[in-house]
């Protein structure tokens, strides 16, 4: 059975253990989680499979697009072409029943740990002053995501930042992470066009 640090130690601190050493502990697992860090390299990190894998979703990403749009999920004069903003993200921008979306591979996200474990992301964000009503309406309409357990939305850090995972399903073919990929778009974005067509 797997947990989190901070789930154990925040059952621990509620069952009246000391204080003082769940607070080091806490302190040695935030250290080991600093992403700042730059624990040992194995032999198998330095392997051509990474850069084969962040090949391989560049390319789901690609095929991602072609099918959304050719299955009218995503309208195609509101899709961007593919593109790296940061080092740390490879992706694209579009637009949801006036909602700004980027929807792509954010190496950061997926490697927070408190987060779920994927590589894909869509995240709702404010592009103007003029959307903070769009990006509401937005929030309300991830309600349902939100409330599942695990949850499959979260208000970033940042200010007026909505995320939500897209789950990738293992040990299948690439078609059909592909599909599945698409059906997950359709779904989210579909709570979005009911709550902005209300």
């Amino acid at each position: 059975m797997l947990t989190s640090w901070d789930h154990l130690l925040d059952h621990l601190e509620a069952s009246g253990s000391r204080r003082v050493e769940i607070e080091q502990l806490r302190g040695l697992a935030e250290r080991a989680d600093d992403e700042s860090g730059f624990p040992p390299l194995r032999s198998d990190e330095l392997s051509p499979e990474i850069p084969r894998r962040l090949r391989g979703l560049k390319r789901l990403l690609l095929n991602v697009r072609e099918r959304s749009v050719a299955a009218g999920v995503v309208d195609e004069n509101s899709v961007g072409r593919i593109s790296s903003d940061t080092e740390m993200s490879l992706g694209l921008y579009m637009s949801v029943a006036g909602a700004s979306v980027w929807f792509g591979i954010h190496l950061e996200w997926w490697a927070k740990g408190t987060y779920p474990d994927t590589p894909l992301w869509l995240m709702f964000y404010r592009n103007a002053e003029s959307e903070s009503m769009v990006l509401d309406q937005t929030r309300v309409a991830l309600q349902p995501l939100a409330r599942r357990n695990p949850p499959e939305c979260f208000e970033h850090d940042k200010r007026d930042v909505i995320l939500v995972p897209i789950m990738l399903p293992t040990a299948v073919e690439f078609d059909e992470v592909v599909e599945s990929v698409v059906r997950r778009l359709g779904e989210v974005f579909h709570l979005i066009d009911n709550v902005g067509s209300a």
